[in-house]
């Protein structure tokens, strides 16, 4: 009988006494809202924050739970605005993949980004390039993932209705604890696995996470949620409309920053920006997206490329996604692909508090 391998039994593995807790832990709670980006309430204030955050070094390095709480909003030099809240209840909460038996079946994929040669990969990906299962000039990266490098960014492309694949955030170490993205990635043996929602420095994200109809976080941190759901519908929607849905026909959310693509609409006009320049100056960035056959799209900047938050929308909109969404970035951006690190940051991978994985469940 086949047996298909679930968040449950993988976080299972993870909890198995090592010295210490590694494994994937959901929270639970709420924190206090606030602004998000360039709050303007007279009780907040700007703390400087550096790129030399701390890496998850393994058991011995702990980083403690900060009663206040600071939403660490990175963007390269980042500037993040703080909020003072009370730290929120976790619950370690193994959770079962989702059946999805309603789920569409996507037709074939027909992608609008224009064809160009491969560009050269790490040598350590093998990559399948005689599939016909991938877009023209892409190549087979796992078995349910296609992987292209193009116009300065890696990009796989997943079809989150497929039942052989588990789309889901996860916290990369214990909420109150940082951790490396590729730590994670091995021990759950994701396919793929990239950084996810902004985070406050005692390592809680900000802003709503979801998996298998079960809510990881309900903080109401004012951020643009992606839903994908169960029958194939998907949202981008703010915190405190998020909220209201019925968690249990979500299959993954993630919160972030700006929707760079809405109803199939690349958009342009992000607001003011703050002293940084995080929006309109250029930066290491990392976005999902999906069209209207739930193919889903996840896209970092290749080390050395960086790019405004317009021409990030830009290239999200040439792959031909409906909706798209804007992850945390600059030093956080990261992309795992069979446990190798794109972004070529291995010595000096910033710890971070979720990433987004895809899970193979055969």
């Amino acid at each position: 009988m086949e047996k298909r391998k679930t968040l449950e039994n993988v976080g299972n593995s993870l909890l198995r006494p090592t010295g210490a807790l590694l494994g994937i832990t959901l929270l639970a709670g709420t924190v206090a809202a606030a602004e998000r980006g360039f709050p303007e309430e007279p009780q907040q204030v700007m703390v400087e924050r550096s790129d030399d955050s701390p890496e998850f070094a393994g058991p011995e390095v702990i980083i403690p739970t900060i009663p206040n709480s600071v939403p660490y909003i990175e963007q390269e030099e980042a500037v993040a605005t703080s909020i003072v809240t009370e730290p929120a209840p976790t619950t370690t909460l193994p959770l079962e993949l989702p059946q999805n038996p309603t789920a569409p079946v996507a037709p074939p994929v027909v992608t609008t980004v224009p064809v160009t040669a491969p560009a050269p990969v790490p040598a350590a990906l093998v990559l399948d390039q005689s599939t016909s299962d991938c877009p023209i000039g892409w190549s087979k990266a796992s078995e349910d993932v296609c992987y292209t490098k193009q116009a300065g960014f890696h990009v796989v492309q997943v079809d989150a209705s497929d039942q052989a694949v588990s789309i889901c955030p996860a916290y990369t170490s214990e909420p109150g604890r940082l951790g490396r993205l590729d730590s994670a990635a091995q021990r759950l043996e994701s396919a793929v696995a990239i950084n996810s929602s902004f985070f406050y420095d005692n390592g809680r994200a900000l802003g709503p996470l979801a998996c298998a109809g079960q809510w990881l976080s309900q903080d109401t941190f004012p951020q643009i949620v992606f839903a994908y759901y169960n029958d194939g519908a998907v949202t981008l929607q703010p915190t405190e409309q998020a909220l209201q849905a019925d968690v249990t026909r979500v299959r993954f959310a993630v919160s972030g920053s700006h929707a760079l693509v809405q109803g199939g609409q690349v958009q342009q006009d992000f607001g003011k920006d703050n002293q940084d320049g995080v929006l309109y100056k250029p930066h290491a960035r990392t976005a999902i997206g999906m069209n209207e056959s739930s193919q889903l799209y996840m896209a970092v900047t290749e080390a050395g490329n960086k790019v405004t938050m317009p021409e990030m929308a830009q290239f999200m909109g040439s792959l031909g996604v409906r909706e798209a969404l804007n992850l945390d970035g600059g030093g956080s951006s990261q992309m795992h692909v069979q446990n190798q690190n794109l972004v070529d940051r291995a010595e000096n991978e910033r710890a971070i508090s979720t990433g987004l994985f895809v899970i193979p469940t055969r």
